[in-house]
């Protein structure tokens, strides 16, 4: 008669929601840098420079990163091209080709900016993008061609008297830390009104007027004022099927109608325990995602729920306030979130939420100030002032740091609480291009072996005897070897 066994998967993701005893077998009490593909754990994909060449200038520090978008061009064989700003409101494009970044706009008053919010919209067959950074006046930039070389003067204040309407001093669109398109109207809010949200005339986002007579009001601007009673203010805003979702600090209302004659406020939540980030709200084909300081969140159009209660030790333990620096960003159905770590002044720690396999990964061991898809990649930028990819296939670091992956599974019992168990070996398919070390963890002691990977999948037999009544499995790489392992199995006996 053969020894039993049990078989590890590893599709579940980290687990932190309940007590290690009761976690299944394809699911970690403790887990970072994996992938977990089809059930199988692999080294996560490492990240590279975009560019090579750091944004200079004395104190200059990139603290947000947007695109220019306009079909009907060509940027460096793309559609768009990256732009950046620093913490003094100056922004700049990054030539692909040299690599460098080239200022465009540098007349702002040198305020200290906030994580930009944009929106990219064509009106007549003209290409605009529109940009807010909480601080300084909203901005708009159009008619950018970076075969020209020529980027002054792109940029200008946002309106309110309309697109043909004279520049002028007095002639500005309301200001606010978040804008929206939504019914060919854009939507801004977070302003000096705390509590309003303003909406554009259809087709131009840059006429606010006001209607006359009610009879004008759908050919017109306007604005909402959806008050609440707790001190709260409108942190952020986003388009929902027919809605528009208004998250406050504490609470989530939705704004539906076809024009201002009918448009009408309804509350969805009241009971959000945490503080609402406006960088963290993002939508995709079933909904909304968003974090709070208590957590991550998802609304379908009808109900809202947490969804992160296998991570919530990482929300426990953070430190206040730490969340009001949190940035989000789904890509490739997963809803990517940076935030600070215990400690930490710098987003350090990103989680991974997948969408389609509702399982959770947690990355560390670079910084995160901003995300941004682009052209079917994710980049994102933080204190080392160069464009970089998020999970690059091609390369197995962070940035040339190596990375330590880990996957310690819950208590295993083997169906025998209270008898003593000894592991007898482990068997798997793998292949890398280092080694990994496996560690059979008891209430008395611990036994590892290293094992080392070729290149092509083989299977392994490992002898690995440990003895004890609850036990935990632990792999991991060393020295950042890249790996993938796959039907794994371990003998034991009781």
């Amino acid at each position: 008669m053969s020894d039993p066994k049990i078989v590890l998967a590893f599709d579940g993701g980290i687990n932190q929601s309940i007590d290690t005893q009761y976690l299944k077998t394809n699911e970690a009490s403790e887990a970072q840098n994996c992938d977990l593909d089809m059930g199988d754990l692999s080294l996560c994909k490492g990240n590279s420079n975009y560019n090579n060449a750091k944004l200079g200038g004395t104190g200059n520090t990139i603290q947000s990163i947007f695109s220019y978008m306009d079909v009907s061009k060509s940027f460096y064989g793309k559609k768009g091209v990256v732009i950046v700003m620093d913490k003094t409101s100056k922004i700049y494009l990054l030539n692909e080709i040299t690599g460098i970044f080239v200022k465009i706009l540098d007349d702002s008053p040198g305020t200290v900016s906030d994580i930009v919010d944009f929106v990219n919209y064509q009106t007549d067959d003209n290409n605009i993008t529109i940009y807010t950074n909480k601080t300084d006046k909203i901005k708009v930039i159009e008619n950018l061609d970076v075969g020209s070389g020529i980027y002054i003067n792109k940029v200008s204040s946002l309106k309110k008297d309309g697109k043909s309407s004279a520049a002028s001093a007095t002639n500005v669109a309301p200001n606010g830390n978040c804008i929206e398109l939504y019914k060919e109207r854009l939507w801004i809010a977070g302003g000096s009104l705390l509590n309003t949200i303003w909406f554009s005339t259809p087709y131009d986002p840059q006429d606010f007027t006001m209607p006359i007579t009610e009879g004008e009001a759908n050919n017109h601007g306007g604005f909402i004022v959806i008050p609440s009673w707790d001190n709260g203010k409108i942190e952020g805003i986003k388009g929902l099927y027919d809605d528009i979702v208004v998250f406050k600090t504490n609470n989530i209302f939705r704004i539906y109608g076809s024009d201002p004659t009918n448009f009408t406020v309804a509350q969805i939540a009241d009971n959000v325990q945490g503080v609402i980030v406006n960088k963290t709200i993002k939508s995709h084909n079933t909904g909304i995602l968003f974090t709070a300081s208590d957590g991550i969140y998802t609304y379908d159009g009808v109900s809202i729920k947490m969804v992160s209660q296998r991570v919530q030790t990482l929300f426990k333990t953070m430190d206040k306030d730490a969340i009001l620096d949190a940035v989000g960003v789904i890509f490739q159905n997963k809803y990517i979130l940076a935030i600070r770590g215990t400690g930490s002044a710098y987003n350090n720690i990103v989680i991974e939420y997948d969408l389609l396999n509702n399982n959770f990964m947690v990355k560390s061991g670079f910084e995160v100030t901003d995300f941004l898809v682009h052209d079917s990649e994710l980049l994102f930028v933080n204190r080392t002032n160069i464009v970089q990819k998020y999970n690059d296939e091609d390369v197995s670091t962070f940035n040339g740091s190596s990375i330590h992956a880990i996957w310690v599974t819950g208590d295993l019992v083997f169906g025998a609480l209270d008898k003593k168990k000894k592991t007898e070996s482990f068997h798997f398919v793998a292949k890398g291009n280092g080694s990994i070390l496996i560690t059979v963890l008891t209430e008395k002691k611990s036994k590892s072996k290293t094992i080392a990977l070729t290149s092509s999948f083989l299977p392994y037999k490992v002898k690995l005897k440990n003895k004890g009544k609850v036990m935990n499995i632990k792999f991991e790489n060393i020295s950042g070897s890249s790996f993938t392992i796959k039907q794994t199995e371990v003998i034991y006996s009781v």
